[in-house]
């Protein structure tokens, strides 16, 4: 069902079955105070042409109101009975968002920080920033809103997105489009949060209700529950991969702690390629007929057989082929309006073995990438959400106990797995406001350095978050420090790069 206008100014749909589930998941962290899967996408801005390298408090302010605007899903909520609201801000209920949602972060630079790392080093800036906003509470508390920090010293912006809100796709696209907001000419009087910049001014508050996000399966018409039998059977051959993750002799790693060891703050380790290595990856990858991803992945499942559980046998590497499936929305919606403000990805899990070579993984895991998604596949969503939530939350419990974490498996599970969005070209620019072509002498504007993905873990299981953007490929494997030790990602981290390399080498 869309969006309807229940009083002046109030909107509300029924949340999508993938929204609801992906929320279940992540309230599961509500009874340690967090929120499980919450995703942080940085971008690191440079100003250039400008008498300041800084950009105001009121300018990024400025751009979140107006991003607002443009990504109204970045203020809906849940509220009871598993319905989203959206409400028309007025004057005061937008400063007060503002308030709510942006910080300007003026301290100086946490004691760790190098911005004069060489190309090929891994990056840990982003780390030590967010552990410095953890100390305040930043990560560990649950936000009504999606929330905008900016680092004045350093130039990251960095943005906090509920993960039933929006993928990975998406909170790259609303970073980028947050920084192409940023009014580098604008010069503001009175105090930061006054609010009376032409820029807010001019916006006329209710038009953003046509750009609010269609659930997935109202954007690819699924058929309401219960399904036809041929979809039905879709959903649940996607359901029985799960029992993969479950299997007794699945590979895991060597975490920390027992049943009842509560999670800490999520950690990352980065590692960064210079252009000229990710070119002769992306040739090597060529060469041997598999795309960056696939390659990545045999290299995270290579890694991951080489750092299986002391004691573990020989059981599979199990981990989850993710596809988007914005193509597929944006061609049901053609003609509407783009929505990176949307949860619109879908995944399934496969198992190889842990003696397989790092060449036959990627063929394997290309042959699951290039995969279509068929028209079975698209429309068996809603069924494969809702047989999910059948097993995570019992139609029969009531709000607050389905807002508690589900009982501990017998087993502990604990591995490696990896979630990519590929090359970013057409998510995020470089440059942006330029008064000229970039280059030009004295031209002005802003430029994305470089940007950064990964989500808060509340469990035993590491991810390896990958992309290209701006010709270099990089990697950004997060954790949960209560189960880890750092020196132990660290070593995952470099043992992905290097059987990475060494793969493509031995296959060429």
């Amino acid at each position: 069902m869309s969006w309807i206008e229940v009083r002046p100014g109030v909107f509300r749909r029924p949340a999508g079955a993938n929204e609801i589930m992906i929320k279940a998941t992540g309230d599961s962290g509500r009874p340690h105070g967090r929120e499980h899967w919450t995703i942080t996408t940085t971008a690191k801005i440079t100003v250039f042409g400008l008498a300041s390298a800084r950009l105001s408090e009121e300018m990024l302010r400025v751009a979140w109101v107006c991003c607002r605007f443009q990504h109204p899903g970045i203020a809906s909520v849940f509220i009871e009975g598993d319905v989203l609201e959206y409400v028309v801000p007025d004057e005061h209920s937008l400063q007060q968002w503002a308030d709510d949602t942006f910080f300007y972060v003026g301290a100086d630079l946490p004691k760790g920080i190098d911005t004069t790392q060489e190309e090929d080093e891994e990056e840990q800036d982003v780390d030590i920033l967010l552990q410095e906003l953890e100390a305040s509470g930043f990560t560990t508390r649950p936000t009504r809103y999606a929330t905008l920090h900016y680092f004045e010293k350093t130039g990251h912006v960095v943005l906090r997105i509920s993960h039933w809100r929006t993928d990975g796709y998406g909170a790259v696209e609303i970073l980028n489009d947050l920084v192409s907001l940023i009014d580098i000419d604008a010069s503001f009087s009175g105090s930061p949060s006054a609010g009376n910049s032409s820029g807010i001014r001019n916006i006329r508050w209710g038009n953003e209700i046509a750009r609010l996000p269609p659930s997935v399966e109202e954007a690819l018409s699924n058929p309401p529950s219960p399904p036809p039998p041929e979809i039905s059977s879709e959903a649940r051959r996607c359901m029985d991969t799960t029992g993969l993750v479950l299997a007794k002799d699945a590979t895991r790693l060597n975490f920390c702690g027992g049943p009842s060891t509560p999670p800490g703050g999520t950690r990352s380790v980065r590692r960064r390629f210079s252009r000229a290595s990710t070119d002769s990856i992306l040739q090597a990858c060529s060469r041997v007929g598999v795309g960056i991803t696939a390659a990545v992945h045999a290299a995270v499942a290579v890694t991951a057989a080489q750092n299986r559980r002391d004691g573990d046998g020989d059981g599979p590497f199990v981990s989850t082929i993710r596809a988007s499936l914005r193509p597929a929305v944006a061609e049901s919606r053609e003609g509407q309006p783009a929505q990176a403000a949307g949860i619109y990805t879908a995944g399934w899990f496969v198992a190889v073995p842990v003696s397989a070579s790092w060449a036959e993984h990627a063929v394997l895991f290309e042959r699951e990438y290039a995969r279509p998604l068929t028209g079975e596949f698209l429309l068996a969503r809603r069924e494969y959400a809702t047989q999910v939530l059948r097993r995570i939350r019992p139609a029969h419990t009531g709000n607050a106990a389905r807002k508690q974490a589900p009982a501990a498996p017998a087993r502990l599970l604990g591995g490696l797995d990896i979630s990519s969005i590929g090359h970013t070209d057409a998510l995020v620019r470089e440059f942006h406001r330029c008064s000229a072509e970039a280059g030009t002498p004295g031209v002005r504007g802003l430029a994305i350095d470089s940007i950064s993905l990964g989500v808060d873990t509340l469990t035993r299981y590491v991810y390896c978050f990958m992309w290209v953007f701006n010709g270099r490929l990089e990697l950004n494997v997060v954790y949960n420090e209560a189960y880890y030790d750092g020196s132990l990602i660290q070593g995952l981290a470099s043992g992905i790069v290097d059987n990475l390399l060494l793969g493509l080498d031995s296959s060429h």
